[in-house]
């Protein structure tokens, strides 16, 4: 089973193309999507009989090969965990890119999203926070009651102050134990959303191209900065918002860029080469990240995996060959459909096991059939209230 329908991609892209970057996109354009189906939360192919309504091309199978990533790095970690030195940080750059490539991930998808509904007449601030507290907060709310009462019976450990830092998203600053560690990544994401969608309105499409930009280019020096004025967190580089926020940048940098037709035709003739590369200068910097230290992570390493990250999404959501037809099998975007419970529920069972969950498989299985019960008895449940709060186009802002 997977996230994704078929039937009006053609049709659904027709009317995209068409959008441009116009700020003064006709609303005409939401009329016909509507006449074909699509709710604004997915321009690319009809929803209606989507789990999730969002979905783009290879992205669920792009999201099982990030997720699979993240638990292979944390596995891999408690192996190298007493070796230490470069083997311990090369695998620790297996989790870290799987991150950064669900972060490219999000900003691709979200910007789309919300360039659709600026075109049918205005993002609708209060209806994006109401679908993104629907989306996250439930499952969230789930395995942190879950985390607590493991606590309380002695087999992980979670503290009050990590509860709530993740309730609030604050995860990436007020960071938690080895458990709870993990939701610094939530966080980074939903703070980046309380700017983006607000710079989007007020900036409009051409002056958000820009500044991306400008903040794609200023993060090494941001990052320098950090590093020199606060040194309490220099061992925090890779999890703070300030610090991680060019990944999502550059995702939705590259659904701006999206909006051309000419840009869009140009990615479909590059397609492999796209792949290639961006998979190629991803290892190369996660390589460099290993070995090079802190100046190579701060000035280079991370910029470079953000693009790369750009790169290997506009490859794969284009690809018809044998990667398309990869990332679309079932099982691929199933496991992509259970990422984001499977990604919190992973942490436990690969970083802080207990009793017979410390034989790798059985902890896998463990975190696989939770995320799956997360997916079906949480996640799901919640799509017809985020589809009701699709239902009315209130405009917040034009």
């Amino acid at each position: 089973m997977g996230c994704r329908s078929k039937g009006n991609g053609e049709r659904v892209q027709a009317v995209w193309n068409e959008i441009g970057d116009d700020d003064d996109a006709s609303t005409s354009r939401a009329a016909d999507l509507d006449k074909i189906g699509v709710v604004a939360d997915d321009p690319m192919v009809a929803p209606k009989h989507s789990a999730h309504g969002r979905d783009i091309r290879s992205l669920d199978g792009l999201r099982a090969v990030a997720v699979t990533a993240v638990i292979m790095g944390h596995f891999l970690e408690r192996s190298f965990a007493r070796d230490g030195g470069l083997p311990l940080k090369l695998v620790g750059e297996f989790a870290s890119g799987g991150v950064g490539l669900f972060f490219g991930i999000s900003g691709f998808l979200i910007t789309r999203l919300l360039l659709v509904e600026k075109s049918r007449g205005g993002i609708d601030l209060v209806r994006f926070y109401a679908r993104r507290a629907v989306r996250l907060w439930p499952p969230l709310w789930i395995f942190l009651t879950a985390a607590s009462i493991l606590a309380a019976a002695g087999f992980v450990t979670v503290t009050s102050e990590s509860v709530v830092a993740a309730f609030f998203f604050a995860s990436d600053y007020l960071f938690g134990p080895t458990a709870m560690f993990h939701l610094w990544s939530l966080a980074v994401e939903e703070q980046f959303y309380l700017l983006w969608p607000v710079v989007l309105i007020f900036a409009g499409v051409r002056r958000s191209r820009h500044l991306l930009i400008a903040a794609i280019i200023a993060a090494p020096a941001i990052r320098v900065a950090s590093y020199v004025l606060f040194p309490q967190w220099r061992g925090s580089v890779d999890y703070q918002f300030h610090q991680r926020y060019d990944v999502l940048a550059f995702g939705c940098l590259l659904a701006v860029l999206w909006s051309n037709p000419h840009t869009q035709e140009w990615i479909r003739t590059q397609s492999a080469t796209l792949t290639a590369g961006g998979l190629a200068v991803a290892a190369a910097a996660s390589l460099g990240n290993a070995l090079g230290g802190g100046r190579f992570h701060l000035l280079v390493g991370f910029s470079l995996q953000a693009g790369a990250f750009a790169a290997i999404i506009a490859g794969v959501v284009t690809s018809t060959g044998l990667t398309g037809r990869l990332l679309n099998s079932p099982a691929l975007r199933h496991l992509g459909c259970i990422s984001y419970s499977l990604y919190l529920w992973q942490q436990i069972f690969t970083l802080t096991p207990f009793g017979i969950f410390k034989v790798p498989i059985v902890g896998l299985l463990a975190a696989l059939l939770i995320a799956e019960l997360s997916y079906r008895l949480i996640e799901l449940p919640m799509e017809p209230i985020r589809r009701r709060l699709h239902s009315r186009r209130t405009v917040a802002s034009q």
